[in-house]
C-alpha cells in the first residue's frame, strides 16, 4: 500500500503548492527536474507527497531547496513544510500499522476460541489417524525387499550346480521355482540348484501375508566343458 499526504482541514499540501508555481512559470516536470538537477521521478515524488517513494529525508531537502530557489520561494519555509509533513505522515503510517496488528491480533483470538480449538485437535488426530492408517496398510500390502547376493546377473558357467542366496524382511515366504524355502531369523536363504546343459532360468519369489509379490529371474546359462588338447 502506498501511502500518500492528504489534504488538512482544506488546505493544500506541499507538492500542491509546488506544482502550482511550476505550471505557473509553464514549465514541464522534464523542464523543472532538469533545472533543479534531478530526475523527473523525484519530483512527481515530491508534488504527489509520495514520502515512502522520495529519496532520504538528506536529499529530498536539498532536492527541495533547490526546487525553492528556482520558484523564487523561501527555501528554509519549504523545508519546515516538508519536515511537518512528513512527521505528521510517519506518525499517521505508524498509527495504521498499530491498528492493522490490533486487528490481527483480535482476529487470532476469535479464531483461537476454545470452541475453535477443540475442533483443530479432533481435525488434527483425524488426520493423524488417516497417515498412519494409510502407512501401515502401505506397509502390510507393499511387496517385501528382496536382495540376492549370488549368482551374479546373465552368468555363464561350465559348472552344473549354483548356489542362491539372498536376504529379505522378516516373516517373508520365499520360493524358488515355485519351491517353498526356508528363511533364518534375518530373512537370509540359501539353496544349491542342479543346472542342465543350456538356458535355465530361476524364478524366486518372495510375498507376505497379505502384500504383492516380489519376483526375480536369474538367467544362468550352462556350457559345455571344452575339450583339452
Amino acid at each position: 500500500m502506498i501511502f500518500t499526504a492528504k489534504k488538512i482541514s482544506g488546505l493544500e499540501t506541499l507538492g500542491e503548492k509546488l506544482r502550482q508555481h511550476r505550471e505557473k512559470n509553464g514549465w514541464s516536470l522534464e523542464k523543472a527536474a532538469r533545472l533543479i538537477s534531478t530526475n523527473v521521478e523525484n519530483v512527481i515524488k515530491i508534488e504527489n507527497n509520495d514520502y515512502v517513494a522520495m529519496p532520504p529525508a538528506v536529499y529530498a531537502t536539498n532536492i527541495l531547496k533547490n526546487y525553492a530557489k528556482i520558484l523564487q520561494l523561501n527555501p528554509i519555509m519549504v523545508v519546515e513544510c516538508y519536515e511537518k509533513e512528513k512527521l505528521l505522515f510517519d506518525k499517521t503510517r505508524q498509527r495504521g500499522t498499530k491498528q492493522k496488528i490490533s486487528r490481527l491480533y483480535q482476529a487470532m483470538n476469535d479464531f483461537l476460541n476454545p470452541r475453535t480449538l477443540k475442533y483443530l485437535i479432533i481435525i488434527s488426530l483425524s488426520a493423524a489417524i488417516v497417515v498412519y492408517l494409510g502407512f501401515e496398510v502401505n506397509r502390510i500390502i507393499s511387496p517385501p525387499m528382496v536382495e540376492i547376493f549370488s549368482p551374479a546377473d546373465d552368468l555363464t558357467t561350465e559348472n552344473g550346480q549354483v548356489t542362491i542366496a539372498g536376504q529379505t524382511e522378516k516373516e517373508v515366504s520365499v520360493q524358488i521355482n515355485d519351491q517353498p524355502l526356508l528363511i533364518d531369523q534375518d530373512g537370509r536363504f540359501t539353496l544349491t540348484l542342479n543346472l542342465q546343459n543350456g538356458l535355465n532360468i530361476v524364478k524366486i519369489s518372495a510375498r507376505k501375508k497379505h502384500s504383492k509379490e516380489t519376483v526375480i529371474h536369474k538367467k544362468i546359462m550352462v556350457e559345455e566343458p571344452q575339450a583339452e588338447l
